[in-house]
């Protein structure tokens, strides 16, 4: 962060350069009279105005060589603006503009001043080409979020695989289940229906016949207790409970039936072994129902298919994010171009022509060249980085394709362990996807507000140049004031402007970054006091009213800078102690809600003192009454906004609580 807060502050001091580089406009109108030599003093002007020049080349180049290492981009667009100025010849032109004023030649002096100008805002436009990066951050952003997007509907739809898988291998477990309790109430209704005839028959011992249906009765209650085992837990209706009841019902029977044959009343036992008959049929019914509904839900088949498809997809995304995807259309591009030539030959054989030799060689006349010629094919470098998270994606896509056989091969239980490493891969890609945004979002913060730190720094070092000035210019006095003091007050009002000017960008700036409450509006208070005070000196105005409010946009200034200064050592100390990245698509605000609530207070304390300010002139009788008026209305217009944006920022506040982490 302290690398961009410098790169950042040698961009402003370009932009304090070329500000500066108009205060030393000769006015051609001056006087020439000897013991009245303007051009004396605005050769010293421009004299500082190079002495700028020099200081900012020296710190282009030691700053590009900084940035050599961890920020290349940086460094060649310091570089690329360092070569512009010096291919420019600017010191060299502004050392003649000094020989040329000195020598009283204020025409040419002041054509060279024009043209000079317009070549510094050039170079700067060279350094603040903070649209392309911000574009670029954007961009790289819109595009992580669009391929996490992606990940999560694929990651959705491996874990619902994952858990029909598991379904199916619990599905799996249930059949067998069923069928090992179909099994032994198929071989007890069979055993039953035979002991109930040879009870019908009377020719059995009874104590043999007793003995014969315990030994169904046990087999009978081992059949419900596998049933109830197939059955799902708590569930009444489920059909494996119903047969498990059926089964124990069964059982009672065949009980009373053993009693009654091991008695007097044998002649009442095939009644109740009839019965039992009954509840084994209903027993086994339910068991088959259960047993077709479990088998209409085992579609292993489909299941496979749809597996293949996820991992199709996941491993088209897996080419996407480590920039295969590009390399292949562009192989598929340059091999359809080759075909659709003339005389091309698909395979690579002997053109019609002779141009092209056995095996595809380079053409002749071409401008590629292999790697020892120097000469990068066409297609290189226009491959896009490999993106965060891409290997994992890449790893997940062999599990699915096994957990896809492993589902032909009706072995969901296999499946599943297989499904399980690919939810794994692809977690990890996300998380993976997750830390860069995280890291993306911090540096194009961090970036912002090295901007606005080097701005506000800017910005409020020619607020208090201004300042002085003015000081200087009313304790003259207005009649007093000679042709030179007329200059610095034209020079003043100027820079006054060029303060507005460069706080209406910031404000572009922030409302776009959109995060903020508080700060873009008092950044318009700013910039409406600086174009009013810049005004007002044009118009010659240097009292009280004007240098009141240059006092507050020097005291707002200072404030913006300091909240800005905190808010990134707060950032720094963060990044040093990690964190954790969590999924959200919303930019985290650029200040907090307590710093803004600072700014907010100081505000306030401002509008207080103006209002003590209109109390004690109100008694004065010096005061004119439009005077007071025109106070009073400046402090309730700024009251107003302190409760408008005091206003806005509960309502926001409220929103970021509702819309959640």
């Amino acid at each position: 962060m302290m690398v961009r807060g410098a790169f950042c502050r040698s961009l402003w001091t370009a932009a304090i350069v070329c500000a500066g580089a108009g205060a030393a406009s000769a006015d051609t109108s001056a006087s020439t009279q000897p013991g009245n030599r303007p051009g004396d003093r605005l050769a010293d002007e421009q004299a500082i105005v190079l002495s700028r020049l020099t200081r900012l080349e020296d710190r282009l180049y030691q700053l590009s060589q900084v940035l050599q290492k961890t920020e290349p981009e940086h460094a060649a667009r310091l570089l690329d603006a360092l070569s512009t100025g010096r291919n420019m010849l600017l010191r060299q032109r502004a050392q003649r503009i000094i020989d040329d004023l000195r020598a009283a030649k204020l025409s040419d002096a002041a054509d060279s001043q024009d043209q000079m100008l317009a070549d510094l805002a050039k170079v700067l436009k060279v350094l603040l080409n903070e649209n392309a990066d911000n574009e670029a951050k954007k961009e790289e952003t819109k595009e992580l979020l669009a391929l996490r997007e992606q990940l999560n509907r694929l990651l959705k739809e491996q874990e619902e695989e994952l858990r029909d898988s598991r379904t199916a291998a619990d599905a799996e477990r249930i059949r067998a289940q069923l069928q090992a309790a179909a099994g032994e109430l198929r071989e007890a209704l069979k055993k039953q229906e035979a002991l109930t005839k040879e009870s019908k028959a009377g020719k059995t011992a009874k104590g043999e016949l007793s003995k014969k249906q315990g030994e169904v009765r046990k087999q009978t209650e081992q059949a419900a207790k596998a049933a109830s085992q197939a059955g799902r837990q708590g569930d009444e209706e489920d059909k494996a409970n119903l047969a498990s009841k059926s089964a124990e019902q069964a059982a009672k029977e065949m009980q009373e039936a053993e009693e009654k044959l091991g008695g007097e009343k044998s002649s009442e036992a095939p009644a109740s072994q009839e019965k039992a008959e009954e509840a084994l049929k209903d027993a086994l019914n339910k068991i088959e129902e259960r047993k077709k509904e479990v088998e209409k839900s085992l579609d292993l088949l489909k299941q496979a298919e749809q597996q293949r498809d996820t991992a199709k997809k996941t491993d088209q995304l897996a080419r996407k994010m480590d920039g295969r995807e590009q390399q292949d259309g562009q192989q598929k591009s340059a091999k359809q171009k080759d075909d659709g030539k003339p005389g091309g030959d698909p395979k690579g054989g002997k053109q019609k022509n002779g141009e092209q030799k056995d095996g595809g060689e380079q053409q002749k006349g071409e401008s590629q060249k292999d790697d020892q010629g120097g000469e990068k094919k066409e297609e290189e470098g226009q491959n896009s980085p490999p993106k965060p998270g891409g290997q994992s994606v890449k790893e997940a896509v062999p599990h699915q394709q096994k957990a896809g056989e492993k589902l032909d091969q009706k072995k969901p239980k296999d499946a599943e362990k297989e499904q399980e490493k690919a939810v794994e891969r692809l977690k990890q890609a996300k998380q993976d996807l997750e830390d860069a945004l995280e890291q993306l979002r911090k540096e194009q913060q961090e970036e912002m507000l090295a901007a606005l730190e080097a701005r506000f720094a800017a910005m409020l070092a020619k607020q208090i140049e201004i300042d002085k000035q003015t000081n200087t210019l009313d304790s003259a006095g207005k009649e007093n004031w000679s042709r030179t003091q007329q200059l610095e007050l034209a020079d003043a009002s100027k820079q006054q402007k060029w303060v507005g000017d460069e706080a209406d960008t910031a404000l572009k700036i922030l409302k776009e970054d959109g995060t903020t409450i508080v700060v873009p509006q008092i950044i318009e208070q700013v910039r409406d006091d600086a174009l009013d005070v810049a005004r007002r000196l044009g118009e010659a105005e240097t009292g009280s009213d004007v240098r009141q409010i240059q006092e507050n946009i020097v005291a707002t200034l200072q404030e913006l800078l300091d909240a800005v200064k905190e808010m990134q050592k707060k950032n720094e100390n963060e990044s040093n102690g990690g964190g954790q990245a969590g999924e959200s698509d919303k930019t985290p605000p650029l200040m907090p809600g307590s710093a803004e609530l600072k700014l907010l207070k100081s505000l306030q304390v401002r509008v207080n003192k103006m209002t003590s300010e209109v109390e004690k002139k109100r008694v004065l009788p010096t005061e004119s009454p439009k005077g007071l008026n025109d106070m009073l209305k400046g402090a309730s217009k700024r009251q107003a906004a302190v409760a408008k944006m005091a206003k806005d920022m509960v309502e926001g506040e409220q929103s970021r609580k509702e819309a959640g982490p």
